[in-house]
């Protein structure tokens, strides 16, 4: 799982929440040779924003054109697409009164009045010609120069920096100023430089950590700090990640073993699913200090703990300082048994 792509989903979903103060559009959808053929007009939800349908029907006649009010805000991607075939028309709403022609016999389709929708077009018919290797750095050089906003925001989504946080922070410093009127990717850029200036500043072996305070399985407020005179084994997973299982039933197996021992061990799961998290939970019979992190990438655990991958675990003294991170599974065992004494 590409976890920092999850985080700037989540920043994309605030971007794209933002975009809320532009005059509304309209735009004209020309069908030939599409009678009785369902449609359906979307604004696109860009990673992990949902799709919202704008309108839908059937073309009344071979020659129909159909009248689409858009929904006011910033410029964004819209889509048309249809039932029974493979049709996916994107478009940008850069201007306030948009043509559409579609041929829905040959799938051809072409804009009026709108550029950015036309050159989108262009591009991912560039890229179509392209083989793989030579797509992201075509996408990259396209989000970094691109001068519509919308565009700039789906080419975007496409980006992944990886653990390149220097790299995504020059790109987002780009970005707000080539775009500094437009408050979706404003609100993109600060959310963004705020998650790379914390995974560049990791917590490390000696570093004190911070409170951490997450509802238990009974929705009961739990503190970290409330665990005195003990060392603290602390495993960030989520329900939704096939590596974390595994981890999670080491993590209950080692902690029975170390039974008697100044030794508390919390599970942090990463999830908005309350009640699968439940479910799994007790199912699984696992013990322990079970808490839930519903806010995911933008909670506490991450702010607190600035891990950017799961499962990630912790090591934490009786003084509340980092004994040791990362620990794999298979060195659970070794790791706690050298510095958890009776």
């Amino acid at each position: 799982m590409d976890y920092m792509k999850v985080f700037l989903s989540i920043c994309m979903v605030l971007a794209l929440a933002a975009c809320r103060h532009k005059s509304s559009e309209s735009a004209v959808l020309h069908l030939r040779g599409a009678f009785n053929r369902q449609y359906y007009v979307e604004a696109l939800g860009l990673n992990g924003e949902k799709s919202t349908i704008l309108d839908s029907g059937k073309a009344a006649s071979n020659r129909d054109s159909i009248a689409i009010e858009l929904p006011p805000g910033e410029e964004r991607l819209f889509r048309v697409v249809f039932a029974d075939k493979d049709i996916d028309i994107l478009f940008v709403n850069d201007a306030r009164n948009i043509d559409i022609f579609c041929n829905y016999g040959t799938g051809v389709y072409s804009f009026g009045q709108s550029p950015a929708s036309t050159e989108w077009q262009d591009f991912q018919k560039d890229q179509a010609k392209c083989v793989a290797s030579e797509r992201y750095g075509r996408d990259l050089v396209f989000a970094d120069t691109v001068r519509n906003p919308a565009l700039f925001l789906a080419a975007y989504g496409m980006l992944d920096f990886g653990a390149d946080y220097k790299g995504l922070d020059s790109f987002m410093h780009r970005a707000g100023v080539r775009f500094p009127r437009h408050q979706g990717i404003q609100t993109l850029v600060k959310a963004t430089l705020e998650y790379t200036r914390l995974f560049e500043n990791p917590l490390r072996v000696g570093d004190s950590v911070s409170e951490l305070t997450l509802p238990d399985i009974n929705g009961l407020e739990f503190s970290t700090y409330s665990i005195t005179n003990k060392y603290i084994l602390i495993n960030f997973w989520s329900p939704l990640d096939m590596r974390s299982k595994p981890y999670l039933d080491a993590v209950e197996e080692e902690g029975r073993k170390m039974d008697g021992r100044p030794l508390a061990v919390l599970s942090v799961a990463l999830d908005d699913r309350l009640d699968a998290w439940k479910n799994m939970v007790t199912t699984g019979s696992y013990s322990g200090v079970q808490l839930i992190d519903e806010n995911i990438w933008k909670g506490p655990s991450v702010k607190a703990f600035r891990f950017d991958s799961i499962p990630f675990n912790f090591l934490i003294g009786p003084d509340k300082k980092v004994i040791a991170k990362g620990i794999p599974a298979d060195s659970l065992q070794s790791v706690l048994h050298r510095f958890v004494s009776h």
